[in-house]
C-alpha cells in the first residue's frame, strides 16, 4: 500500500502527481483552491487519551481513566486518531500552513506558485511544493522549490526545505553542504508579522543554499575522480553475499557508471565529481528499483523532500577524494 490512502488527495499543476493519483489542474492554484482541491480543508483537534481501565495491584477495573500528559491528535472530519502527543504539542492546522505559504507568495509577488499539495497516511503528513523561478547551475537549468512538510502524528514540527530538480533529466539536486542550511523548522505562526518574519528567513535560507549548490557544482566539475573507485566505496561488496547479491550489486554499479558518462547532459563532465554525484542522483530519482515493494514510492517521495542518503554519501566521497 502506498501513502495515499482512502482519506488522502493530491493536486498537481499540469502533470499527474506522485503515484499517478490525484487531481491534475491546468495551472497552479491559489492557496484557497489548493487547500480545497487537495482535500486539506479539515482540522486536527486535541482529545484526552484514556486507558480501558485503571490498573491496581489486584486487578484491572472497568473505569476508564485519562492519561495525564498525553493527548490524541484527531482528524475532525474522519474522527481518525493521527497520533498521540504530549499535552504541550502545538498543532499547526493545514489552513495556517497555507497562510504561511501565502506569506511566501506575497514576498515574491507572483514569482512563486503552488505546484503540488496533498496528504499522506490519511493526513498524518501534509506537504506542499512552491515553485520558484528557475536558474542556471553550470549548464543545467534547475527548477527551484520550497517544500512545506507538516506532521499531525507528533513525529516533528512543520519544516520548510529547499530542493532543486535538474530539468533535463528530472533528478533531484539535494545535499547537506557544510556551512549551508537546506531546511528550517517553523514552530509558531500566531500572527501575520511572525509569518512574514519566518518567510523572509525561509527565502534567505533558500538563496544561501542555492548559492552553495552553485559553488559546489563549480568545485565538483573541476575535480577529477575515479568513478570505479568511488562506486566501490558507495556500493561495497560483502564477502558473505551470495552470487546473486554480488551480481545485483554489480548491476547497480554499471547503471550508475553509465548515468555518469553516457547521458548527453553529463558528457562534458565525465570523470568529475559533478558527473558522479548527478549520476547517483539520477539513479535514485528515476531508475526503477530491481525489487519494487509496497513502500518503494513512499521512500522515493521522502528522499525527494528530506534528502537522499546515497546522494549525500556520494557528495561525501567526492569531497574526501
Amino acid at each position: 500500500m502506498h501513502g495515499i490512502m482512502e482519506n488522502d488527495q493530491m493536486f498537481s499543476a499540469r502533470e499527474k502527481p506522485w503515484h499517478g493519483l490525484g487531481v491534475v489542474t491546468p495551472d497552479c492554484l491559489t492557496s484557497e483552491d489548493a487547500l480545497r482541491v487537495a482535500k486539506l480543508d479539515w482540522r486536527v483537534v486535541s482529545q484526552p487519551v484514556y486507558t480501558e481501565g485503571a490498573i491496581t495491584t489486584a486487578k484491572l477495573t472497568g473505569q476508564a481513566t485519562s492519561i495525564p500528559g498525553f493527548m490524541a491528535n484527531v482528524r475532525e472530519d474522519t474522527n481518525e486518531v493521527l497520533g498521540v502527543v504530549s499535552d504541550k504539542y502545538h498543532i499547526i492546522q493545514n489552513v495556517d500552513a497555507f497562510k504561511f505559504a501565502d506569506s511566501l507568495m506575497d514576498i515574491k509577488q507572483g514569482e512563486a506558485r503552488y505546484e503540488t499539495s496533498g496528504s499522506l497516511f490519511n493526513g498524518r503528513r501534509v506537504f506542499m511544493l512552491i515553485n520558484l523561478p528557475a536558474e542556471k547551475i553550470l549548464d543545467d537549468e534547475v527548477e527551484k522549490y520550497l517544500c512545506l512538510s507538516n506532521t499531525h502524528d507528533g513525529s516533528g514540527s512543520m519544516k520548510v526545505f529547499t530542493t532543486g530538480i535538474r530539468v533535463v533529466c528530472n533528478n533531484t539536486l539535494n545535499a547537506a553542504l557544510k556551512g549551508y542550511t537546506r531546511g528550517i523548522s517553523i514552530r509558531h505562526m500566531s500572527s501575520a508579522d511572525i509569518r512574514k518574519k519566518e518567510a523572509l528567513r525561509t527565502f534567505r535560507m533558500a538563496d544561501d543554499y542555492f548559492s552553495g549548490i552553485r559553488k559546489f557544482a563549480e568545485e565538483m566539475s573541476g575535480k577529477k575522480v575515479d568513478v570505479d573507485v568511488l562506486l566501490g566505496k558507495l556500493f561495497p561488496e560483502d564477502e558473505s553475499w551470495t552470487a546473486r547479491q554480488k551480481l545485483s550489486n554489480a548491476d547497480v554499479k554499471q547503471v550508475v557508471r553509465e548515468l555518469c558518462g553516457k547521458k548527453d547532459d553529463l558528457g562534458n563532465h565525465f570523470g568529475t565529481g559533478w558527473a558522479f554525484v548527478n549520476g547517483v542522483a539520477d539513479w535514485r530519482s528515476n531508475v526503477k528499483p530491481r525489487r519494487v515493494t509496497a513502500k518503494s514510492a513512499d521512500y522515493r517521495m521522502v528522499s525527494f523532500i528530506d534528502g537522499d542518503n546515497y546522494v549525500q554519501e556520494a557528495v561525501n566521497l567526492v569531497l574526501a577524494s
